[in-house]
């Protein structure tokens, strides 16, 4: 096997093994890049949907690859709480930011802390009491 082919297929598995601990198939799942021109405070706002019988918005990120830069995310409900997750350096997802709160808009922010360009993978959703809720409820709203 050529080492291209067994690279690309290492990479795919480790996203989708990556991928599965963080929530059912259905989540909405962004790829996105924190640039170096906007500079230490580059930060991606998506804005979430959630419809009734939500219960709670859970999400997490990937801190990619550059070393010292400090990926974070943070889910805020239609009454201005919030939690904050960060993702260890090196790649592996954040912990889940998991914030309690029934139908409406919420924002979803990720964040760096260093003027290094960094991307990552975020995962995102609207839960009722039970499971996810299928659909596509996410979208950004502002790209740094």
């Amino acid at each position: 096997m050529e080492k291209h082919n067994f690279r690309s297929m290492i990479a795919t598995a480790s996203l989708v093994l990556g991928l599965s601990a963080v929530g059912p198939a259905h989540a909405d799942t962004f790829g996105g890049f924190l640039g170096i021109a906007a500079g230490a405070a580059a930060t991606d706002v998506y804005g979430m949907t959630c419809p009734v019988g939500t219960t709670s918005v859970r999400a997490n990120v990937n801190d990619a690859i550059a070393a010292g830069n400090q990926i974070s995310i943070q889910v805020i409900n239609p009454n201005g709480l919030a939690t904050t997750a960060t993702a260890p350096d090196g790649g592996a997802f954040s912990p889940l930011a998991i914030l309690a709160g029934g139908a409406g808009n919420y924002l979803v922010t990720i964040h760096k802390n260093t003027a290094f360009g960094e991307g990552y993978v975020a995962v995102m959703d609207c839960f009722n009491a039970a499971v996810a809720i299928a659909g596509i409820q996410s979208v950004l709203v502002q790209n740094q």
